[in-house]
């Protein structure tokens, strides 16, 4: 009977801290309050501050891409023609602005463009064929301009080509003068120092030199012996 009441206190003691755990959790989950709990609130806002990061993230380096394509863009290179109505607008601006003095740009392209959806297509013709022709020439120096471009970029790498064949000959010629002044070749093919060579033969020339003086000296020297001898 004992052992019976010990068993159901442990029982009791261990239902409890399960209850206490449940308690606790639906605090945390905001079950007795209907909130959002904290923890999901924290992990919404982090959700909602990452997306916003990565947006500027986007944009900045969508604006790094226009700007860098921007800079790349050649003054030189030929303009796009303009379409039939924004000549037609280039041409009524001036003349709307001075019938209306002090009106608003905004104000004036309005008027503009009401005038150019009630011209007749006879009257649109006309800005169409300025537009075609500025479009003939614009493809036409389109097509000179990306051919100089190439014909230059075909004669940088043609003059370097030639710059690097020209250094490896003069290099080339340069290791072969080294190496003739460096050595002298035998008749058998060995090679031999001409420092070392050069030397020795300046000192046989030097005594060979000596020894004719020496000898003519000595020819003298009998000649005038045998002169005093017969005198």
């Amino acid at each position: 009977m004992e052992a019976s009441n010990q068993t159901q206190k442990e029982m009791a003691e261990i239902f409890g801290d399960i209850a206490r755990s449940f308690s606790r959790l639906a605090q945390l989950m905001g079950a007795d309050t209907g909130e959002v709990p904290s923890l999901i609130k924290s992990k919404g806002k982090s959700s909602k501050a990452s997306k916003a990061d990565k947006d500027k993230q986007d944009k900045s380096a969508k604006n790094k891409k226009q700007k860098k394509s921007k800079a790349d863009k050649d003054p030189n290179a030929p303009k796009k023609p303009l379409t039939a109505f924004m000549l037609y607008t280039n041409k009524r601006r001036s003349e709307v602005m001075k019938a209306n003095p002090g009106m608003k740009i905004t104000e004036i392209s309005t008027i503009i463009g009401k005038e150019w959806k009630e011209l007749t297509e006879e009257e649109k013709n006309i800005w169409k064929e300025k537009h075609n022709d500025a479009k003939l020439i614009y493809e036409l120096n389109a097509f000179n301009y990306k051919k100089s471009k190439t014909d230059a970029a075909n004669n940088e790498v043609s003059a370097k080509h030639k710059k690097d064949e020209h250094g490896a000959a003069q290099e080339s010629t340069m290791k072969t003068l080294a190496g003739k002044k460096r050595k002298k070749y035998s008749d058998d093919g060995s090679s031999i120092d001409s420092s070392s060579d050069e030397e020795p033969q300046k000192n046989k020339r030097h005594k060979a030199k000596k020894s004719e003086q020496l000898q003519e000296g000595q020819e003298g020297q009998e000649d005038r012996a045998s002169a005093i001898i017969v005198q």
